[in-house]
């Protein structure tokens, strides 16, 4: 089972007991059709500002290690529906308006001290 699918199933079981399992069964929804979507399916799609923006959301509180919608959402989850996403050119105006560019910094900035030896970094 992927994280992917893990977390799917986890928001599921929190419908029941928490209104915004919801929104996190939707935004797994649509990270994992980005992922397996072709780019000209993307480039037809419409995916909505609001799913755009949790998805974001979902990697602002996977970089500082905080759950949203009672998840811990990892950021290789969160990163790897938006390279798909930002071949299209209305995702990617929806992705920056949305505040993605610094976040994505961050993690490279994160990533990029790792590799260099430095440990967890910012």
């Amino acid at each position: 089972m992927s994280g992917a699918d893990f977390k799917l199933m986890r928001a599921r079981a929190q419908v029941g007991v928490d209104a915004g399992g919801e929104k996190a069964i939707l935004v797994a929804a649509v990270m994992s059709a980005a992922k397996l979507s072709t780019e000209r399916e993307l480039a037809e799609m419409r995916i909505a500002s609001s799913q755009i923006a949790s998805i974001v959301l979902c990697l602002r509180k996977g970089v500082s290690g905080e759950a949203w919608q009672g998840i811990l959402w990892s950021v290789t989850d969160c990163v790897l529906p938006l390279l798909p996403l930002a071949n299209s050119e209305h995702h990617r105006r929806l992705l920056v308006q949305c505040g993605v560019l610094p976040i994505l910094l961050q993690v490279m900035a994160r990533w990029s001290s790792r590799r260099d030896g430095g440990g967890g970094g910012g």
